[in-house]
């Protein structure tokens, strides 16, 4: 596929985003925070996905707010439509959170809310050290959540915050997760 900036519109789900939509089916996962900016956790059929960074999927109008489709700025950009424009007249940029922008008031409140009322918080795939985001494993703990963290390596974290630590690829680990899960189920 040719590199122009869009290659990311066809990115797909992998095994641990397919897990998680399991979790999520058989009643286990009420709901996912994410840094990621690819929508891949919607895509792959989750319901309750705060994304904490936005989504560069979509691009936003920075005067009325209105969203749109990534590919409608694609086919805007080629078409010779620079910078691309809203129909109210509005320059549009990434529906994500750029360099010094703050994150979303609502995601930051959803998202300190869903760790208050945490009995299980799996922390997947993250250097644990972006903030405000690194905080929610801290808040999810201090009422009273086990936490569950899946990585490649350890982080700031392990053994600290963590009361459990998997380590190793996320694609390999959830959807042994999900295995196990479904066995203690049926017994």
């Amino acid at each position: 596929m040719e590199r122009d900036g869009f290659s990311f519109v066809e990115a797909r789900p992998n095994p641990a985003h397919i897990a998680l939509v399991d979790l999520e089916r058989m009643g286990f996962l009420k709901g996912i925070i994410t840094q990621n900016i690819d929508g891949l956790h919607t895509k792959a059929g989750n319901t309750n996905v705060i994304e904490f960074h936005g989504n560069n999927t979509q691009a936003v109008c920075i005067d009325c707010h209105r969203l749109y489709d990534v590919r409608y700025v694609k086919r805007s950009i080629e078409s010779g439509g620079l910078p691309p424009r809203c129909e109210c007249g509005g320059l549009l940029k990434p529906n994500a959170v750029l360099f010094e922008e703050p994150i979303p008031k609502k995601a930051l409140m959803i998202a300190e809310e869903m760790a208050k009322v945490s009995d299980l918080m799996i922390v997947i795939g993250t250097s644990a050290t972006v903030y405000p985001a690194a905080n929610l494993p801290r808040i999810a703990r201090s009422y009273g959540a086990t936490i569950v963290e899946i990585n490649s390596e350890p982080t700031y974290l392990t053994g600290v915050i963590s009361d459990y630590f998997l380590e190793g690829d996320v694609g390999n680990i959830l959807p042994e997760v999900v295995k196990e899960v479904r066995r203690i189920k049926k017994n």
